[in-house]
């Protein structure tokens, strides 16, 4: 379906019109200048062939992904311009993508992985051992928790299709790491490896995926086209979470940045956008209502708040347990996400079914100021010292840091909370010097070390002792069985002595789309598939 530059203007004009119609009729955004509507310009807008605009509610700043885990980042480039040797299927299992078949060790610390022949990068090279062991290293190097799992381990050249690693100790779930890591295990080009910025960013994106990479105006739009050549794996129609057969039957992809919920709903309605992420539950029978309109709510993950345990009020973990045993999670979740959530305990959402434990939850939502007291007097808290709380202005995150801040002020803390847009405040999260607290939410993975928040990473710092010896115990189990077991101790003991974070609930997302045009969309592990969409 083309759409020419000037259906775009007359798109614009009326969607900023709806958008002030349905801010004014208590949509749940805030009043304001809308931000830029992501819109190509004319000279690229029409390819001769289809095209479908995509409204995000996550700005993406990079498309580098082992170095970042914006959410963003992933709803434009995993599974279109990157692929990784084994993805997650439907039940949330690694199989395989780049490679044909994986073996483990019996003592399950040496796996092998057999590559396809005849993957071609967008540059119109084969991958090969090299390409792989490169970027496989590289992604050890960004990711703390792999580190710990592997040790000195390090992907080796075997042949040109076939490559290995070999950990220290039991990695059991190095798998399902290469699968559902949020600092995803891409494979790009050996060269490309080689040859990044001064902060160790790839220059070039140069994936295997069935679209490649084109253009990236920041803050506006990101372009994908199809790529020609390529090979694809599966039997034709196989579509299993993650895994499938690619299609890639739209020829562009424009990813916009659309902050403003309004201003996307509006978008749809005038044929601006054809699918929107992060639909609003204020807005959902609107949409929902509407002819031709398609929508699908999923699982997404958990909001989490994390504690400075380096320097200031959060070092003290009784400061830390007053915090939590104030909070009543139903206000927080609802400010943010309406009634699009549930409250749970546990740190894995239901989709992740094996992994789910109450353990701990008799220290969540109790909303208990008189204990929070009695907490905060054993604390070495002083009247006037500031909780800084640091939270993005995206998505609601500032109006529930409020309500957060609300709850601690009726114990006793004096809180402030900075809001930034998300790579400012990112950034600041690995500044310990900068803030108490900051409020994050967390995609949902298969495995409980992929929650990056128990890691010990910058941002993070989870130090303490015995923790750090329950998770090399999870580490270096040779059965899942053995490590849920361990995995029920890491929470509670998380939730009832160290509290490095307070999860307060799990979020879902809300994704709509204009049926009448736009098809075959696969959502799955928070992103919207584009790579299975057909567009009459």
């Amino acid at each position: 379906m083309k759409k020419n530059a000037l259906k775009r203007l007359l798109s614009l004009a009326l969607a900023l019109t709806l958008a002030l119609s349905l801010t004014a009729c208590g949509s749940g955004e805030e009043e304001g200048t809308t931000e830029e509507d992501g819109t190509a310009p004319a000279e690229t807008a029409d390819t001769g062939d289809s095209e479908a605009w995509i409204a995000l509610s996550m700005n993406a700043e990079t498309l580098d992904l082992p170095k970042t885990t914006s959410l963003g980042c992933r709803q434009v480039s995993l599974g279109t311009v990157w692929e990784r040797l084994v993805t997650l299927n439907s039940a949330g299992e690694p199989v395989p993508e780049l490679c044909e078949s994986y073996e483990m060790s019996e003592d399950a610390r040496t796996f092998t992985f057999n590559l396809r022949h005849g993957v071609l990068f967008h540059d119109g090279s084969e991958m090969t051992a090299d390409d792989v062991v490169a970027s496989m290293n590289r992604w050890i190097e960004n990711y703390s928790n792999v580190q710990t799992l592997v040790g000195s381990g390090r992907f080796e050249k075997v042949d040109d299709y076939t490559v290995s690693i070999t950990a220290d100790s039991p990695a059991l779930t190095l798998p399902d790491m290469i699968a559902g890591a949020t600092f995803c295990a891409i494979i790009t080009t050996a060269e490309a490896c080689a040859d990044l910025t001064e902060d160790g960013y790839l220059k070039d994106y140069i994936g295997t995926g069935p679209y490649q990479f084109t253009e990236f105006v920041q803050d506006q739009y990101i372009r994908l086209d199809r790529f020609a050549d390529y090979v694809p794996y599966g039997e034709e129609g196989y579509v299993d979470g993650m895994a499938g057969h690619k299609e890639a039957s739209i020829q562009t992809l424009y990813y916009s940045y659309v902050k403003e919920s309004a201003t996307r709903i509006a978008g749809l309605q005038t044929g601006q956008y054809d699918l929107i992420y992060s639909l609003s539950s204020d807005n959902f029978d609107v949409i929902a209502n509407t002819a031709g309109m398609e929508t699908q709510n999923e699982e997404a993950g958990t909001l989490i708040l994390i504690m400075n345990k380096v320097e200031g009020l959060c070092t003290d973990v009784n400061f830390r347990k007053a915090v939590n045993m104030a909070l009543s999670m139903d206000d927080i979740m609802t400010v943010g996400y309406g009634s699009f959530y549930s409250l749970g305990s546990c740190y894995m959402d239901e989709s992740n079914g094996f992994w789910l434990t109450d353990a701990g939850s008799e220290c969540y939502n109790q909303g208990n100021q008189e204990l929070a007291k009695e907490y905060l007097a054993q604390s070495s808290y002083q009247p006037g010292d500031v909780f800084t709380i640091l939270t993005t202005n995206e998505n609601n995150r500032d109006k529930l840091a409020l309500v957060i801040a609300s709850q601690l002020e009726a114990i006793g803390i004096t809180c402030e909370v900075e809001a930034y847009d998300y790579p400012t405040m990112n950034s600041y999260s690995y500044d310990p010097t900068l803030y108490d607290m900051y409020v994050m939410s967390y995609s949902s993975v298969p495995l409980p070390t992929l929650k990056a928040y128990l890691g010990d990473g910058d941002g993070f710092w989870t130090t303490d002792e015995t923790y750090l010896d329950y998770l090399a115990q999870f580490n270096q189990a040779t059965t899942k069985e053995a490590a849920y077991e361990i995995w029920e101790t890491i929470q509670a003991y998380c939730w009832e002595e160290y509290l490095p974070v307070i999860n307060c609930g799990h979020y879902q997302e809300c994704y709509a789309w204009n049926g009448s045009t736009l098809s075959n969309i696969n959502i799955y592990n928070n992103i919207a598939h584009m790579w299975s969409a057909t567009m009459s």
